[in-house]
């Protein structure tokens, strides 16, 4: 009963826009109360839950994706795909999922990928002709490139919840991850026949 006690607590709470770190604090309080739990080992159990390495690993993903971002090495990350897939007819679109999976394998994260090249390639291909609907679209499905091709952080917290291997499960996604690639460049190709 707690368990399902503890899932409706915080089903409700973020609900109704609390903030999750802080809803998560009041679930401990409400549970060490109402199930009279001594609350004394919550500050242990978090400090060595904490103190991890391996969940560090997941911010500093976001802050290396943020510094790539800052320091304008996107553009040129954009620009060295485009040197070699450019010749081909609507290889903007086939640059663009490239580029999210060289920047996801380099950040291990979706949104700094889509940030820093979505805001690089939508407009140039919307002055190529592309509908911003296709190119939008494009950017939001290639994305999920960043979960597959390690370093992944996603990948990271499965590893670690389930006890498996961190590099066993890295090497897992990598060949999908290419497969994915070659299927997203394979579309591109076939929608953009007439751009």
């Amino acid at each position: 009963i707690e368990t399902a006690v503890g899932f409706f607590i915080i089903f409700v709470l973020i609900s109704i826009g609390v903030p999750i770190g802080m809803a998560f604090g009041f679930l401990a309080f409400f549970l060490a109360i109402w199930f009279k739990a001594d609350p004394s080992y919550l500050m242990p159990v978090t400090f060595t839950k904490i103190r991890s390495v391996i969940i560090l690993s997941g911010p500093l993903f976001v802050l290396l994706g943020s510094l790539i971002y800052l320091s304008g090495y996107d553009s040129r990350l954009v620009d060295l795909v485009d040197s070699i897939l450019g010749r081909i007819k609507g290889s903007l679109g086939s640059v663009a999922v490239v580029a999210l999976a060289i920047f996801g394998s380099i950040t291990g994260a979706i949104s700094a990928g889509i940030a820093c090249i979505g805001t690089i390639i939508i407009p140039k291909m919307v002055e190529m002709g592309f509908p911003r609907g296709y190119a939008t679209a494009l950017i939001a499905c290639a994305g999920v490139l960043g979960q597959l091709i390690p370093p992944s952080v996603p990948m990271i917290f499965y590893a670690l919840l389930t006890g498996q291997s961190i590099p066993a499960v890295w090497l897992s996604t990598v060949g999908p991850g290419i497969l994915v690639v070659i299927i997203y460049i394979i579309l591109n190709q076939i929608m953009t026949r007439n751009y």
